[in-house]
């Protein structure tokens, strides 16, 4: 049975991604070469669930339950927030950007996504959904000096952070893998509130 990697995110223009785009060049540029695996911004997303690797005759009811949670939501605006690092900031892990606006709605949203999915057979998160960017991994050896570079960077970078975006879809998006980073496919976009796209 063939599967495909997939999760369900709110996608961002394109104008936040080149923005976003800027705000890795200069915290790697802050940061030791090879301290972090930045992401591609052109891949940047905002996740509010994860299905991992799914068999590919269970996408179309999925994308019908999605459908009815994006039924159910409304459009809503949205910001960058603060810089983070899960899951602290003494032994970093993924570095991240916050959202804030609307967030309540966007709560909402992935609740209905939850709601929708879990009759597929797929679990809810067991962690409590925390809207955020992902902008880079960081690997091993990360030291106290690459920590202080990163605080650096943050108190720096943080409070210029600008960057408003409207959420009007919700996308089942595909994921690949290759050498490159991740290659991801828009399967299906339905409109918050039920509007056609």
């Amino acid at each position: 049975m063939a599967t495909w990697r997939l999760f369900t995110a709110v996608e961002l223009p394109q104008e936040l991604r080149a923005q976003l785009s800027a705000l890795i060049t200069q915290l790697s540029a802050a940061l030791p070469h090879g301290s972090v695996r930045w992401v591609r911004a052109d891949g940047i997303h905002l996740t509010l669930k994860f299905y991992g690797e799914v068999a590919t005759d269970q996408v179309p009811g999925l994308q019908a339950a999605l459908t009815r949670a994006a039924d159910s939501a409304a459009p809503m605006a949205l910001e960058l927030k603060e810089l983070g690092t899960f899951p602290g900031p003494a032994r970093p892990r993924v570095i991240w950007v916050g959202v804030k606006g609307e967030v309540e709605k966007l709560n909402t949203l992935q609740r209905a996504v939850e709601e929708a999915s879990t009759p597929l057979g797929f679990e809810p998160e067991a962690r409590g959904f925390k809207p955020h960017l992902t902008l880079g991994r960081v690997n091993e050896g990360w030291s106290p000096a690459c920590q202080a570079k990163l605080a650096e960077a943050f108190a720096r970078l943080g409070p210029g952070l600008r960057g408003a975006f409207s959420a009007e879809t919700l996308s089942l998006m595909r994921s690949e893998l290759g050498r490159g980073g991740a290659v991801y496919t828009c399967l299906a976009a339905p409109r918050l509130g039920g509007r056609a796209r």
